[in-house]
């Protein structure tokens, strides 16, 4: 997916959570990942395997340090040898200080 994307307007510390809904499926696993400027490797990956039939909520709140006009973008891969299906996301960024070296 690359319909989750937010840029920041001044550098420093943020916070914030991200999470992908993914379809039912009782197979394979899924994968969340958060790119820093569009680029690999990404930021913070984090995979959950299907354990059910009911939806997997892929989810994780993170801090980084960003520049002005840095942007993080929040991706979903699955490896169920069928097609991606995501039927929500969501990408939550705040601002909670200068910028730490």
């Amino acid at each position: 997916i690359n319909d989750t994307k937010v840029h920041t307007l001044e550098e420093g510390h943020y916070e914030g959570s991200a999470w992908i809904r993914f379809a039912s499926s009782a197979v394979g696993t899924r994968i969340a990942d958060m790119l820093k400027n569009g680029k690999t490797p990404a930021l913070i990956t984090v995979a959950y395997m299907a354990a059910s039939t009911n939806v997997t909520i892929v989810s994780f709140p993170f801090s980084a340090m960003l520049d002005a006009n840095d942007y993080l973008e929040l991706g979903g891969t699955q490896d169920s040898g069928l097609g991606l299906n995501v039927e929500s996301a969501e990408l939550y960024l705040r601002k909670v200080g200068p910028r730490i070296i």
